[in-house]
């Protein structure tokens, strides 16, 4: 695999998810990956970014006259360990959630002064 190649599947391998505010405007970013288990698909990501609650969504695409679509997530999961010699439960910094099987984002780069935009499926890897 060529540098060009890992840095594309590096560059695809990450969602952007987006906080929304009670307006829908975004207030806040993470990221995650997409996979696909046996015949779920699983947004991945880390609980210090997304432990807050709030209305997280991933950023599927932008289009043009439309503006950025997203897919809300619901609430999200988070995992803690424990062991039966401490009392305490210890949170682990990851959370995740199940999306539909036919939710696609897209890595973008857009330019908008010359109104370009490269994109790239994030589960065609």
């Amino acid at each position: 695999m060529s540098f060009n190649q890992f840095q594309m599947r590096l560059w695809l391998s990450s969602v952007q998810l987006v906080r929304l505010n009670s307006q829908g405007l975004p207030n806040g970013i993470a990221s995650g990956c997409l996979i696909d288990y046996s015949i779920k698909r699983i947004l991945l990501t880390v609980s210090h970014a997304t432990g807050d609650q709030g209305n997280w969504a991933i950023q599927l695409k932008y289009v043009p006259g439309k503006g950025t679509c997203t897919y809300q997530l619901g609430t999200m999961n988070f995992l803690a360990k424990g062991t039966l010699s401490k009392p305490k439960l210890e949170n682990v910094d990851f959370s995740y959630v199940e999306v539909p099987m036919n939710i696609e984002a897209y890595r973008q780069e857009i330019e908008a002064r010359r109104n370009n935009i490269k994109s790239g499926n994030t589960l065609a890897l």
